[in-house]
């Protein structure tokens, strides 16, 4: 939860300099407990790992949009692929890489990613040459 040191109000103002362009906002700051916001975020966003590449995923939990250190556990939920297709390996606690083998199209390989009490599966498919 966070909770306000003090409360109030501030008048946030913009100008370009050289112009007459400026807007004003008033944020008010108020005594209203509020839950912090828990998201894992992964990246890159790609979706897809082309045959013959490698790609390393970065993993980490952000708390109200500030990244925090702590470790994610992956786990491969996968169906439906041939193993000999693609690897996955984990790199630490924060990062794992997927080799493509080969292209195949009919599902992705789905990775589970899980800190605490949240989780985020994540998709990937394993494209050809393009």
């Amino acid at each position: 939860m966070a909770i306000p040191k003090k409360t109030g109000s501030a008048i946030i103002i913009a100008k370009i300099a050289g112009t007459r362009i400026f807007d004003k906002i008033t944020i008010n700051v108020i005594n209203e407990e509020v839950e912090d916001l828990y998201e894992i975020v992964i990246n890159p966003e790609t979706d897809y790992v082309l045959q013959g590449k490698n790609q390393q995923f970065s993993v980490f939990l952000y708390k109200n949009g500030i990244k925090q250190n702590n470790n994610i556990t992956f786990m491969n939920i996968t169906e439906n692929i041939p193993i000999e297709k693609y690897s996955i390996v984990v790199d630490d606690g924060n990062h794992f890489t997927v080799h493509n083998f080969g292209m195949f199209m009919d599902s992705p390989i789905k990775i589970k990613c899980i800190c605490d009490s949240l989780f985020k599966e994540f998709e990937i498919k394993l494209r050809g040459l393009y």
